[in-house]
C-alpha cells in the first residue's frame, strides 16, 4: 500500500481490504495475481488504534497528530492519514537560539515551544516528540520551572500552564549561627530569586567549633543533584556525624494561600512528619 509519499488515507486502507482488490505479486519471470481478503472497518480501526498507541505509526486528521498514544473517539474518519513514525528532536531545538518565535524574555511556555516547533517544520507534530525535546533540555538544566508553573511533565492540554524561564543565577547565602538554641529565621534581600529554590540549613543551633557548615539557596535542579549525589557524601564523610536539615521557605511579596500550604504540607507530611510550613515567629514573646 505504501507509496513514495510515505502517507496513507484511511480511505485508502478501507479500500484495500474492501474485498475488491486484486495485486500482481512478482514471480521469477512472470506475476502471480493475489486477492487481498475482505476485512471489517471495525477491525481494521483496531489494528491503527493499536499501532498509534505502541508508536508504529503516526496519524495526522487537520491539525491534530497523535502518537505512542491513546486516539480519541471520533478522529478515525477516511480523511485521517497514517504515516510512519516521526523522528526525535534534539534538546537544542527548543532553545531560544534554535527557536526563537517560543520564547519571551527568556520566558516561555510548554504550548508555546510546541506550536513554534509545528510552525518551523511546517506539519503537524505530535506531542510526545515536542515534550521529549522540553524533557530532555529540562533535565539537562537548560532551562527550569517558573514559579508559578503548572506540573511538568504534563499532557498537551496542561501545557498552556507548564512555565519556563532560563537558568537564573543564584546568590549563596552564608550561614550565620544564631545566638541561641531557639530556631531563627534569615529573610532574603529582595534582590534575592527565590521563585523556585530551597534553602538548606545543616543546623539551627550553635554548632561546635569542630563542626563544618553548609548553606546555600539552591535552584529546583539542584536540588535534585544534591539528592543523587547523598551517597557519595555519606561515603566521604565515613566516620564522621553527618546530619542534614532541609528548610523550605514559601512566599515572597505575596503571601501563599491557605490552600496552597495545606497542599504541600500534605506532601510533606509523606516524606517525614516533621516536614511542615508554618509561620515564622521573629522574636515574639
Amino acid at each position: 500500500m505504501w507509496t513514495s509519499n510515505n502517507s496513507l488515507t484511511l480511505r485508502q486502507i478501507y479500500e484495500y481490504f474492501s474485498g475488491q482488490n486484486v495485486v500482481q505479486i512478482k514471480r521469477e519471470g512472470y506475476e502471480e495475481p493475489l486477492p487481498i481478503p475482505s476485512v471489517e472497518g471495525s477491525t481494521i480501526d483496531t489494528a491503527i488504534t493499536e499501532a498509534v498507541k505502541q508508536g508504529n505509526l503516526c496519524l495526522t486528521s487537520g491539525e491534530a497528530c497523535f502518537f505512542a498514544e491513546d486516539l480519541p473517539n471520533g478522529i478515525l474518519t477516511e480523511d485521517a492519514q497514517l504515516q510512519p513514525p516521526p523522528a526525535s528532536l534534539s534538546i537544542n531545538d527548543v532553545l531560544p537560539e534554535n527557536l526563537p518565535a517560543a520564547w519571551s524574555d527568556g520566558t516561555t511556555t510548554a504550548l508555546a515551544i510546541a506550536q513554534a516547533l509545528i510552525q518551523k517544520i511546517g506539519q503537524p507534530l505530535p506531542w510526545k516528540i515536542a515534550r521529549d525535546a522540553i524533557e530532555g533540555a529540562f533535565r539537562a538544566h537548560r532551562f527550569q520551572l517558573t514559579s508559578d508553573s503548572q506540573v511538568w511533565p504534563c499532557d498537551y492540554s496542561k501545557s498552556a500552564g507548564v512555565k519556563f524561564q532560563l537558568p537564573q543565577p543564584t546568590q549563596p547565602t552564608p550561614f550565620t549561627a544564631p545566638p541561641s538554641q531557639q530556631p531563627s529565621v534569615t529573610q532574603p534581600s529582595a534582590s534575592e530569586n527565590l521563585s523556585s529554590t530551597y534553602r538548606i540549613n545543616v543546623s539551627v543551633a550553635q554548632p561546635q567549633s569542630n563542626t563544618q557548615v553548609a548553606a546555600a539557596y539552591l535552584e529546583t535542579h539542584q536540588l535534585q543533584d544534591l539528592a543523587e549525589k547523598i551517597s557519595a557524601i555519606k561515603n566521604a564523610a565515613a566516620g564522621i556525624d553527618l546530619k542534614f536539615k532541609v528548610q523550605l521557605e514559601l512566599g515572597g511579596e505575596s503571601a501563599p494561600s491557605n490552600e496552597v500550604i495545606s497542599r504541600i504540607n500534605e506532601i510533606l507530611q509523606d516524606i517525614s512528619e516533621n516536614l511542615e510550613l508554618k509561620a515564622p515567629h521573629f522574636g515574639r514573646q
